[in-house]
């Protein structure tokens, strides 16, 4: 029997305030203050959310760099999972993996997809700040296996056509056909206004910029005594997926090479002829006393040129986030709600070319992988400001409640508010948790089976990473341990000679973090203290 979704109030439509006068904000206690108030106290937030950028693509946004200096950069910020799917679920509900149940791409498994998300969509931060008072807007890419016509028939769960989850005053989604930026379908819905849209030959980030702009359009204009969450979520700089796609990363056509006229392609600050994959790091260089699932084998030339021109292309891909960057920073100022707003810009995982010998991909514990800088500018927050508290994807849904006063409900996460300007007290993450689960078959549906094609894949395992220290135990039982001080790059598995005492400790956290959360164990932010 499949799945299907608890409720017709779900399938039909999101949550709506009917209330008449409540179109304030509600506060945390219940109250509803004066649509004046709410306006003037409560921030409007912009959340950018690419997919698949590794932290050296930064170096080639201005607009990044202009972020960084106007406001916070937030260099540990650590994925639970770096995977597309199962890290987004967490952020939407500040949830662990193993608290959401979303461990994979896709359903194949039953373990992983939009399936087994549906029963959690009633409990995101979008459902909260709605129900608070504000109009909210996700444009781009939602779960995997979200698609505009609706769950395929063969799979194990349901949901319609033009689905539009619980939350959401506006959505501008795309299917599966996203990640080839041309050539694909829409579910648009606009306080309730369902459609389906084809779209053939508009790049999909410029589309998702031109829908982010209305949407702050109607919001300012219609909708002036609501504060608004705007989450925009393009493909970029994700691979094209589609085995017949024209490039292996689509750029915007004004961004892409065209040697007829001479034009080596918009590289952002560099000369897109100079730009090649990093050689420095980990690059083409194995793990010493690795485990196995690690390749020893060194890349190739032709290995390296295909890595040196995929990464070209995707440095390409990132102007036109760049350019959507620029267009909505300034479309706030235009509106005059600028100083109101927060701008966050962060991915769902970090990515790997060539690093470790890995091919390309992402899912490792690797740095590479699994930590990518969030950078935030708005009302109060520190200028040009780098903090390295140990930060994750979790905190995403605390983070956002706290800053509309919202007070959030159950979550394994904590807020970075305070962080952001610069207050530390009450921090103390001594350990962020990792998990990742790979099954020995590669699920069809998922977009991201690819990357594996002559690559190694790390299988399942469980992790640790404090300020100065990766601890890792696979699923194989092999352990893998890097002292960060001593080898950032993580070269060295030292795991043999640590002392037992400290392993000791880290297995004990570890094993705690790996429940945490769950009923009768402790929540997550108490199971990361260390001894």
């Amino acid at each position: 029997m499949r799945k299907r979704l608890k409720n017709a109030a779900a399938a039909g439509a999101a949550l709506v305030l009917v209330a008449a006068g409540l179109t304030a904000a509600i506060r945390s206690n219940g109250s509803a203050p004066d649509a004046e108030q709410a306006t003037r106290e409560r921030p409007n937030i912009v959340y950018i959310q690419v997919d698949d950028m590794s932290a050296d693509l930064l170096g080639y946004m201005t607009e990044a760099a202009k972020l960084q200096r106007q406001g916070t950069t937030m260099a540990n910020y650590i994925f639970a999972d770096s995977l597309c799917c199962s890290s987004r679920a967490s952020g939407l509900t500040g949830r662990l993996p193993h608290n959401t149940g979303v461990l994979t791409n896709t359903s194949q498994f039953g373990d992983g997809g939009l399936g087994a998300f549906l029963d959690d969509e009633s409990r995101t931060y979008a459902t909260a700040l709605r129900k608070s008072g504000y109009r909210t807007g996700k444009m781009g890419k939602y779960l995997n296996e979200y698609r505009p016509g609706g769950a395929e028939p063969a799979w194990d769960y349901d949901y319609p056509a033009e689905y539009v989850p619980p939350g959401w005053n506006e959505w501008h989604v795309a299917g599966i056909g996203g990640y080839g930026q041309m050539n694909y379908s829409m579910t648009e819905s606009v306080d309730g206004n369902k459609k389906r849209r084809h779209y053939q030959n508009e790049y999909l980030t410029d589309l998702l910029s031109d829908k982010a702009m209305d949407f702050l359009n109607r919001s300012v204009k219609h909708h002036a005594d609501q504060p608004f969450f705007l989450e925009v979520s393009p493909f970029a700089p994700h691979s094209a997926v589609a085995k017949n796609a024209p490039l292996p990363y689509v750029p915007a056509p004004r961004d892409r090479a065209n040697p007829d006229a001479g034009f080596a392609g918009d590289c952002g600050p560099a000369a897109c002829d100079d730009v090649r994959a990093p050689r420095d790091g980990s690059v083409d260089r194995a793990v010493a006393d690795g485990p196995q699932w690690l390749r020893e084998r060194a890349l190739t030339t032709d290995e390296m040129r295909a890595i040196d021109r995929s990464y070209r292309l995707r440095v390409q891909m990132m102007q036109s986030l760049n350019d959507m960057i620029k267009r909505l920073r300034a479309h706030l100022t235009k509106l005059g709600v600028a100083d109101d707003t927060y701008v966050v810009f962060g991915s769902d995982n970090g990515f790997h070319l060539g690093e470790h010998r890995l091919l390309q991909g992402k899912g490792t514990p690797f740095d590479h992988d699994a930590r990518v800088p969030i950078l935030v500018a708005g009302p109060g927050v520190q200028a040009g400001a780098t903090r390295h508290e140990l930060v994750q994807n979790t905190d995403m849904y605390a983070t956002f409640l706290s800053l509309a006063g919202v007070t959030p409900g159950a979550s394994d996460g904590r807020s970075m508010a305070g962080l952001w300007r610069g207050d530390t007290d009450g921090w103390a993450r001594d350990a962020a948790f990792l998990e990742h689960t790979s099954h020995a078959t590669t699920a069809p549906r998922d977009p991201d089976a690819g990357a594996g094609t002559g690559n190694a894949q790390p299988g399942s395992y469980k992790a640790i990473r404090t300020a100065d220290e990766l601890y890792v135990e696979y699923a194989t039982g092999e352990v893998e341990y890097h002292d960060l001080a001593a080898d950032p790059h993580q070269l060295t598995n030292t795991a043999a000679e640590m002392p037992e005492d400290r392993r000791a400790v880290l297995h004990r956290t570890l094993a705690a973090l790996s429940t945490c959360g769950q009923p009768g164990k402790p929540d997550c932010w108490t199971a990361g203290q260390m001894e």
